[in-house]
Formats: C-alpha cells, sequence, structure tokens
C-alpha cells in the first residue's frame, strides 16, 4: 500500500487563549520555511481542523503525525492539561523534536518540573525567535529564508509575546480541587492513617461553625483515632469557629449564609466540641484536642502540620448556598507559597499560643 501522505509537518500546542500568538507564530515558520505552507497545525486557526472532523481526533491525528512539535508556554498555557499532554507525547518519541517557547513573561523556572530540562526559547528576542525558525527548517531538511517581510512577522510575534503582566516568576501555582468530597485533601483523607495526605503531626480546622463535623459520626470517630496513634510525639487537633458572643459577627455570617439556622447549628457545635475536648483529655493520651473560639476570620482552612516544612493548608471557598462538600479549595503549601500559608497561619497559631492545650 502506498504510503499516506502527511498533512502536518510542525504542530503547535497552545492554549486557546493564545490563539493570537500561535496564529502569527504559525504564519511566521510557514514563511521562513517555505515549503510548511499549509502544513503547521494550529487546532485555533479555523483551517487545521475540518468542520467535520471531532476536535480530539483531530489533534490526536496531527500530532502523531507532525514531526516536529512547538510547545507555546505562557501564563495561559502553563496549567492547560492539554498543552503538557501534548508537550510529554512529543518527549517520549525520540524522533520528534520538542521546542519549548515561552512569551508573556513566563520564566524558566516557572516551567512545568518536566519541561525545565529544555532549553527553551524566548519569544519576545528577536535573535531567538530566528533561530527557532532555522532550527526547525535544518531539522526537517528544508529551505530557510529570512527578508525584510518575514523579518517584520517576526518583530509582531515578539510584540505579542513581550505583552505580559506582573512579574509572573513570583507565581507558583496552587493544586485545586473543584468538589470537595472527591479531593484528597478532605478532612476525612487526611485523617486516614493509611492515606498519602494523612497529617502527621497537627491539624487545624477554622471555619464559621463547623457543623459538618458533627452531623457526621465518621468524623468524631477518625479525630480520636488519628490522635491515639500518635508516634514519637504527641498529636494535636485545633478547633476554631465563631464566637457565639459575639453577637455582630454571628449575624454577619448568617447574614451570608441566608441561613436561619446559622446561630443554632454554631451553639451546637460549640457544645458539642467542648464534650470532645474533655473526653479528648482522658482517652487520648498520645493526642491533644483542642477547642478554641474566635472573634472573626474570613475563610474556612485547614492547615495541616504547619510547623514542618512539609506543612500545607486546604482553602475551602465560602458559599452562600449548597452543601459544604460541593465547595471547590485551593491547597497551598508551605515550602512552595511560603508567604501565602504564614498570611493565614500566624494569626490562627497566635491565636492558638494563648491556650496552654496547644503549647504541649
Amino acid at each position: 500500500m502506498p504510503r499516506k501522505k502527511k498533512l502536518f509537518w510542525v504542530f503547535i500546542s497552545h492554549a486557546s487563549q493564545d490563539n493570537s500568538l500561535a496564529d502569527t507564530l504559525k504564519k511566521l515558520v510557514t514563511k521562513a520555511v517555505p515549503s510548511l505552507q499549509r502544513r503547521v497545525f494550529v487546532s485555533s486557526d479555523g483551517k487545521s481542523i475540518p468542520d467535520y472532523v471531532k476536535w480530539e481526533a483531530a489533534v490526536t491525528s496531527a500530532h502523531q503525525e507532525s514531526s516536529v512539535v512547538i510547545a507555546l508556554m505562557t501564563p495561559n498555557s502553563v496549567f492547560r492539561p492539554w498543552v503538557i499532554y501534548e508537550a510529554g507525547g512529543a518527549n517520549f518519541q525520540r524522533r520528534k523534536p520538542l521546542f519549548v517557547v515561552r512569551a508573556n513573561g513566563l520564566a524558566a523556572d516557572s516551567l512545568p518540573g518536566p519541561l525545565r530540562p529544555w532549553q527553551s526559547i524566548e519569544l519576545s528576542s528577536l535573535e531567538d525567535v530566528k533561530t527557532l525558525c532555522q532550527s526547525v527548517a535544518k531539522l526537517l531538511r528544508k529551505n530557510f529564508q529570512w527578508d525584510r517581510g518575514i523579518c517584520r512577522i517576526a518583530e509582531q510575534v515578539v510584540l505579542f509575546a513581550s505583552k505580559q503582566a506582573g512579574d509572573w516568576a513570583l507565581v507558583n501555582t496552587s493544586l485545586t480541587s473543584e468538589v470537595m468530597h472527591d479531593s484528597p485533601f478532605n478532612l476525612l483523607n487526611l485523617l486516614d492513617l493509611d492515606s498519602p495526605f494523612s497529617a502527621k503531626k497537627d491539624i487545624c480546622v477554622v471555619g464559621q461553625n463547623l457543623h459538618t463535623l458533627v452531623t457526621n459520626r465518621e468524623f468524631k470517630c477518625r479525630i480520636f483515632k488519628w490522635l491515639k496513634n500518635g508516634t514519637s510525639t504527641q498529636r494535636r487537633f485545633a478547633l476554631v469557629t465563631c464566637n457565639p458572643r459575639q453577637t455582630a459577627v454571628v449575624k454577619a455570617w448568617q447574614e451570608l449564609h441566608q441561613s436561619k439556622l446559622f446561630i443554632r447549628h454554631l451553639n451546637e457545635s460549640v457544645r458539642t466540641f467542648k464534650l470532645w475536648q474533655r473526653e479528648a483529655q482522658k482517652k487520648c493520651r498520645k493526642g491533644k484536642l483542642l477547642f478554641k473560639p474566635m472573634d472573626d476570620f474570613p475563610l474556612n482552612i485547614t492547615f495541616v502540620d504547619p510547623e514542618e516544612d512539609s506543612g500545607f493548608l486546604v482553602l475551602t471557598a465560602v458559599s452562600v448556598s449548597g452543601a459544604t462538600g460541593d465547595r471547590p479549595h485551593f491547597i497551598v503549601g508551605k515550602h512552595q507559597q511560603r508567604h501565602v500559608f504564614y498570611y493565614y497561619w500566624l494569626p490562627i497559631l497566635q491565636h492558638l499560643q494563648r491556650d496552654p492545650l496547644w503549647r504541649l
């Protein structure tokens, strides 16, 4: 059977928000390497994917047959699973060179871990842009040309790539879970002794009334089991709610949640957590449970091993309506995002240290 003719030689991977830059880069490559005319795949250009072909099938087919992959990494694409997936697909094929190109202020240190070893190309540099085109032509054994008209297109690429907002090198990524119920970072998993995310020493749960912990009996069982299984050092579990005596604050939270039951739930939680604290003092020799209401705080946060370098916090969005478990949440690592972590942790730590139970 005759070999099927290639439709595409070069595959440009990009986020949809970067379509203008990707289209201009495609225009440049096809001008600088004339034999690549209509042979460069860009999913957003309106031409590479026919109307009658499914998007995923077209992308997969183009990637498989392309000889070169260009991964366009920007503040938009660095978080896009498809872009990382497409770049990785090239890496695992020896005969498919991968070019990692950066734009819009994305620093080399901010690239996803697997892409950092590449000698990435900065598209805001005219010299680097020309080198990219030369390298593609050389790898494909095609003719390369560079004249005033092509240089003007290259300058457009540089202009697009030079636009940036702030210092992207200072930005670190956070893990995000859309639904707390299904997250490996929900509290039941953090208390699971067999979970890789299980807390080793300290947990501090901060919330408006934490009534979810009262209504689900499994929480108390997991908390006490976790406290009793301490090893070399005593474990600490802290609960922080609104102070029910702060009437104005409590009423404000009730208004926000649009629930007439908020104050009743808060009082029920306070009574329950006081009982838990007394029970833990009798039953948990290897751990301490502390309940300490706080006058005011803005968020629901769970701190995991905050005194350890491996500590992190789970920040849960405050919802006006809907079940707690359906809220999204964000994970901030102490090591990766130190300033953000301490911004939230230090006020809580100062509050907890006023109680002798926290100072073991």
